[in-house]
């Protein structure tokens, strides 16, 4: 449709705010009041937890807010996800306009994200907007797909910078990080 913005961020897993390693990737196709975001990660060392509970998330200032929006069950090593979202499930237009990515977080607090724009997210202090919107997510907004290949020539319009991991084949990446020669 008209003006539909589609883009593809890696997934990664943050301990103590600190950027580890790629478990996967976010689609994500946005118009002007909703977005869809695909979630594929893999080896995601859940370490026995079942569950993340999944935040859209924007800056303010340097404090990192995330907005509930509510918890995968059954997570495995592998997840394949589909959340829909509005103005409203984002709180407020602004808010919606501001999302600069998504943060799955598991019981123990382990956390996974993807940013939509690469600079600096204080991962690790993450504000909840509102803890008391507690709801389920309903089945037809997020529900278990097949894992779709990203292609390569998808990931390089992502941004036109110097080489870097961006630039591996995704499954590569997803098995390990680039050596640096």
């Amino acid at each position: 449709s008209e003006g539909l913005k589609r883009f593809i961020r890696y997934l990664y897993e943050y301990e103590h705010g600190r950027r580890l390693r790629n478990v996967g990737f976010v689609k994500a196709e946005q118009s002007e009041d909703e977005c869809t975001l695909h979630i594929h990660g893999k080896g995601l060392h859940m370490k026995g937890e079942r569950k993340l509970t999944v935040y859209l998330f924007f800056n303010a200032g340097n404090e990192c807010v995330g907005i509930w929006q509510g918890t995968i069950d059954n997570v495995n090593p592998a997840i394949n996800y589909r959340l829909h979202y509005t103005e409203e499930d984002a709180g407020s237009p602004e808010n919606f306009q501001a999302i600069d990515g998504i943060i799955l977080e598991s019981e123990m607090g382990h956390k996974y994200a993807a940013v939509w724009d690469d600079k600096a997210v204080d991962i690790g202090n993450m504000r909840v907007l509102d803890p008391a919107k507690e709801r389920e997510i309903p089945r037809e907004e997020i529900r278990q797909e097949e894992p779709e290949p990203a292609r390569e020539e998808e990931i390089r319009q992502k941004e036109p910078e110097p080489v870097r991991e961006e630039d591996y084949r995704l499954e590569s990446v997803m098995q390990r990080e680039p050596q640096e020669d």
